[in-house]
């Protein structure tokens, strides 16, 4: 984790302002947080030529400007003897904790414009560190696994399944890609896959796909996330088979009719040589 120190010339050859910061913890959740400790005060750089050197009440103010902004000010005092050794530090003010967002974009990155001063009433004068951008520490995060995806329809050549994007897709510099991944080997050592949109959280995109009738095909989701890594949902079986044919349906009819009048030939019969036969009605015996 980066550490620097600023520095700035006095009025007092013999004396620097100092400005000390130390980021000491991030956070990877979310956008991505750097937290920071700073101190501001003066440092012995030269002899003081045996003299001593101190302020009671010396006004101080420390800017850090990023996504969020640090503006602080304050009031002070130091204290430099006339036999302090060279890289005597006096602190005049410090602040532990504060707490600066990454990037919007997800980047993980992050840098702060820095300015500091003091006005002292002696000869150190009023010193300045002037604007100046430090980078901060690059925050990565892996994406979370998208949901499996789900069965919508088929035909006897196609499957159509719903794939999802992931919820979290990652703190990182890299570009974004969701697959949809399918094979007929159950490992997927045999796996091709289609691309979706990434448009956000969970949203939903139907895919079709090309199969094999009579076939068992094995899917999932896939997101690349932004560090590069390539991040699958759980495996889903799916098996693609002949639609089954449509319910029968009556598109015609007639009616069907008896005769009430005239004579119809029933089946054959040899009885004492008599026909039966239906003769009009009511049903009666004829000769044959």
């Amino acid at each position: 984790m980066p550490t620097w120190d600023h520095r700035a010339a006095t009025g007092n050859g013999a004396y620097q302002l100092y400005l000390y910061v130390d980021e000491y913890a991030t956070n990877n959740g979310g956008v991505g947080t750097s937290y920071i400790n700073w101190e501001l005060g003066l440092i012995k750089v030269g002899s003081s030529g045996g003299f001593a050197s101190s302020q009671g009440s010396c006004p101080w103010e420390v800017h850090m400007q990023g996504n969020n902004n640090g503006d602080t000010s304050g009031t002070g005092s130091f204290s430099f003897g006339a036999n302090d050794a060279i890289g005597t530090r006096r602190a005049i003010a410090s602040l532990n904790g504060w707490s600066f967002a990454h990037n919007g974009d997800y980047s993980g990155q992050l840098s702060l414009n820095t300015m500091a001063r003091i006005v002292s009433g002696i000869s150190i004068g009023s010193p300045q560190i002037g604007w100046g951008w430090v980078g901060m520490t690059n925050i990565t995060r892996g994406a979370a696994a998208p949901a499996a995806p789900a069965l919508l329809s088929r035909t006897d050549t196609s499957l159509t399944i719903r794939s999802y994007n992931s919820n979290d897709w990652g703190v990182g510099t890299g570009a974004l890609t969701h697959h949809l991944d399918y094979a007929t080997h159950s490992n997927l050592d045999n796996l091709v896959w289609i691309t979706y949109p990434t448009t956000g959280g969970g949203a939903a995109h139907d895919n079709t796909i090309t199969v094999d009738p009579y076939t068992t095909y094995y899917a999932r989701d896939t997101i690349q996330d932004r560090t590069g890594a390539w991040v699958p949902s759980g495996v889903v079986a799916f098996y693609a088979r002949p639609s089954p044919p449509p319910a029968p349906d009556v598109t015609s009819k007639t009616p069907t009719t008896i005769p009430t009048t005239g004579c119809a030939t029933a089946r054959p019969s040899t009885r004492s040589g008599w026909a039966r036969r239906r003769c009009g009605t009511p049903i009666s015996w004829c000769t044959a």
